[in-house]
């Protein structure tokens, strides 16, 4: 008989989406609220989720029980921005989980305010476009997201930081089209 704290033979067969779950790249970065139970974790490698970010300074998902899954914490208190140190750690995890194949998982308590800002970081730079064309894009797919000033402050300073030339992201996508019909 399996002792109750002994959990990595267990099976946790039921799959349930977190709340606010939505991809924002397709089969590469979704960002939810706190995955607080062992159903929410089960989605997300169903759906090839292989590393989750957590942004809460006072939560912590029961990752302990799916060891498959790459866990990388980093505390930003509830309403606040984060530092450009915490902002290139979640980039680079999700850059480095891409190239390996995973999907990455972003959450906060909600899912609106600390996990958008750092979406939006990451469209700023992949898509090289301003804060404001990536906050306003984040928001068109995760209604009420990044809830401050501050945390827009984050974005901007984000992409000054990059020196990105500041184009909106639709013209980004304008500009790869004319160069593959000519």
């Amino acid at each position: 008989m399996m002792s109750k704290t002994d959990t990595s033979k267990q099976v946790f067969p039921e799959s349930t989406p977190p709340w606010n779950f939505s991809w924002v790249v397709d089969k590469k970065l979704c960002g939810m609220a706190f995955p607080g139970k062992h159903a929410h974790i089960n989605f997300l490698l169903k759906h090839n989720v292989g590393c989750l970010i957590s942004l809460t300074d006072d939560l912590e998902p029961p990752v302990k029980d799916f060891p498959e899954l790459d866990y990388l914490s980093v505390k930003i208190e509830e309403f606040c921005p984060p530092t450009l140190e915490q902002i290139e750690k979640c980039i680079a995890a999700i850059e480095k989980a891409n190239q390996e194949g995973k999907a990455v998982g972003i959450h906060c308590r909600h899912g609106f305010g600390r996990t958008s800002t750092i979406l939006a970081c990451y469209f700023v730079k992949i898509y090289q476009c301003c804060a404001k064309e990536a906050i306003r894009r984040i928001r068109s797919i995760r209604p009420r997201s990044i809830e401050t000033y501050e945390q827009e402050g984050a974005v901007k300073k984000y992409e000054v930081h990059l020196n990105i030339g500041a184009q909106p992201l639709h013209d980004t996508a304008q500009k790869e089209e004319q160069k593959t019909s000519i």
